[in-house]
């Protein structure tokens, strides 16, 4: 739907309001740059619900994003999408009768704050915001878990969607062109680590002490593994006499080796004091300090599953885990650096406001919302989504036109890969199969009800499984990107082979042709490949077709990391 207006609420009060005062600002403004970069020529702007004149905008009076008194706009609202902030419910009433549509948009895990307020008497707004005058219901993914029924049942809302999270590096970008940030702000290799924790500490979502334990655990282990620890946002812990006896179980703290600092910009904070980030989540798995932190190239260690493809993962909360890895990156991260960056990309485009997809997914959320769908006879999402991939820069991405090649020879299609990126899903539904299955060692799979959507406009028999819950079935095409190492590539080859009537396709075989890749087990220790004297995916193919004649290598391709495709003989 074109030519709309776009309220998107928030509450300013004062001139000068820096953005990093808290997330919310943010999200307004990467909401609004995503709308402003649709086709469909959007008129986006801020609705100060405080009802004042601002003259100088938090994020600067020089971007797209104008701000106006709701009584400047009210008359000409077609979508209120609150945000930032609440409306009274007359104002809502108006609108309303205008035949304005209204979204609740949330950020926030509200169920863990309300009931945090409900259990230890936090009286400070004893007004909770949940109004009956919404046509639905928008929730960013991380926090559908705690909150999806929450604000289902609060709101009383038949739809509640969720919708893509947006991020941009606009406003790092505007600190590093002032100049003022040591080496522009971005990670630099050192010999002697610094380690930060930036949990906010407002709530129990985000919440410094398993950071704090994962670092005492090294520093029992060797007190000269790092420099110093940093725990930021602490102002209030740090004089709550509970907390402070907490404390004084650690060595880290007793030792001196750790100091408990304020609120602090990012990259401002980074530049200065920091080589490492350990961080730790409570049911929020995706948030701006996460991409900001490698947005600026740092090593961050977290539990955050929905980026477990980047930065240093650990599960949940184990600490011996996420202390593993910690010793780990200290000793080899710098060497990884290129690596490191390739997958930080991957991830940074996904939730980008300029990614074409996501916008395309506002698109839809709205047409839908007024009722006027896409001419799905001209719109194919699949087929928008790998025109998409072909031209994002990744570690695949220039193989991705092979692996539509030989999709298109085939009927049936399955893929087992080790993260959740669907740009190989696309390519593969993109040739058109008959049945296709994906089996996904990371279930957190954000994209399966849109795939599931446009596969049945496509008559594409499509399933998902998790690895835990597969059985192989018979197929012509089987796709294998998870562990790079001889002896995974082997033993999956030589497990699956039987299964097979056409092709089996093999990425990453040049980059790890005779090395395998870093994995590490469940108790996050390097994993020892058993076989001492063979390492690297290229060579467990070479081994798999010398012992197996019916197989022989179709095509090799030596860039973007590699790719071969294993021919069955009639």
């Amino acid at each position: 739907m074109k030519n709309i207006n776009i309220g998107l609420s928030v509450s300013i009060k004062e001139d000068n309001k820096s953005m990093w005062s808290n997330g919310i600002l943010q999200n307004v403004f990467n909401l609004a740059t995503v709308l402003n970069n649709s086709k469909n020529n959007y008129n986006v702007y801020a609705v100060n619900i405080a009802n004042v004149d601002i003259k100088e905008l938090p994020w600067g009076n020089d971007t797209f994003l104008k701000c106006y008194k709701f009584d400047e706009i009210k008359d000409d609202i077609d979508l209120m999408i609150m945000i930032g902030s609440q409306i009274y419910t007359n104002w809502a009433d108006y609108i309303k009768k205008r035949g304005c549509k209204i979204i609740s948009y949330h950020c926030g895990s509200n169920y863990i704050v309300d009931m945090e307020k409900s259990l230890f008497g936090n009286e400070e707004n004893p007004n909770p915001s949940y109004f009956n005058y919404y046509d639905e219901t928008w929730m960013i993914p991380q926090n559908e878990n705690m909150n999806y029924y929450y604000y289902k049942v609060m709101e009383r809302v038949d739809n509640v969607k969720i919708i893509p999270f947006v991020w941009s590096s606009y406003f790092i970008d505007k600190i590093i062109e002032s100049g003022k940030l040591e080496n522009n702000g971005r990670y630099k290799p050192s010999v002697d680590k610094r380690i930060s924790i930036l949990e906010p500490n407002i709530n129990v979502v985000k919440f410094c002490m398993y950071p704090l334990l994962i670092a005492e655990n090294l520093y029992r282990k060797s007190k000269d593994s790092f420099k110093h620890l940093y725990v930021t946002n602490s102002e209030k812990i740090k004089s709550n006499k509970y907390f402070i006896k907490l404390m004084k179980h650690l060595d880290i703290v007793k030792d001196k080796k750790a100091t408990f600092e304020g609120r602090y910009i990012t990259p401002v904070f980074l530049s200065k004091f920091t080589d490492i980030i350990i961080s730790h989540q409570w049911e929020n798995p995706l948030n701006y300090a996460y991409l900001d932190t490698l947005y600026l190239g740092y090593p961050l260690i977290h539990n955050a599953k929905m980026i477990k493809d980047a930065g240093y993962y650990y599960e949940n909360s184990n600490v011996d885990m996420a202390t593993n890895i910690l010793e780990y990156v200290i000793k080899h991260h710098d060497k990884n650096i290129e690596e490191y960056e390739l997958k930080t990309k991957k991830i940074l485009d996904r939730y980008s406001v300029n990614n074409k997809l996501i916008i395309e997914e506002y698109d839809i959320l709205i047409d839908n919302l007024f009722k006027k769908n896409i001419n799905e006879e001209k719109y194919d999402l699949i087929k928008e989504k790998y025109e998409y991939y072909i031209n994002q820069v990744s570690d695949i991405y220039e193989h991705l036109p092979s692996l539509k090649r030989y999709g298109s020879k085939c009927n049936t299609i399955v893929e087992i890969v080790n993260s959740h990126n669907t740009e190989t899903t696309y390519s593969f539904l993109s040739s058109n199969p008959k049945k296709m299955t994906s089996v996904y060692y990371n279930s957190n799979f954000s994209d399966i009800d849109v795939i599931k959507k446009w596969t049945d406009k496509n008559n594409i028999n499509y399933k998902h499984y998790d690895i835990n819950k597969f059985d192989m079935c018979n197929t012509d095409l089987l796709f294998i990107s998870n562990n790079h190492t001889y002896n995974d590539t082997l033993n999956n080859l030589n497990k699956y082979k039987n299964y097979v009537s056409k092709y089996i396709i093999i990425d990453q075989t040049e980059i790890y042709k005779n090395v395998d890749e870093i994995i590490f087990d469940n108790n996050q220790n390097e994993q020892n490949n058993t076989n001492t004297k063979k390492q690297g995916v290229y060579n467990a193919i070479l081994d798999f077709t010398k012992k197996n004649k019916t197989w022989i290598i179709k095509e090799s391709f030596k860039n973007n990391n590699g790719l071969i495709i294993l021919k069955k003989k009639n």
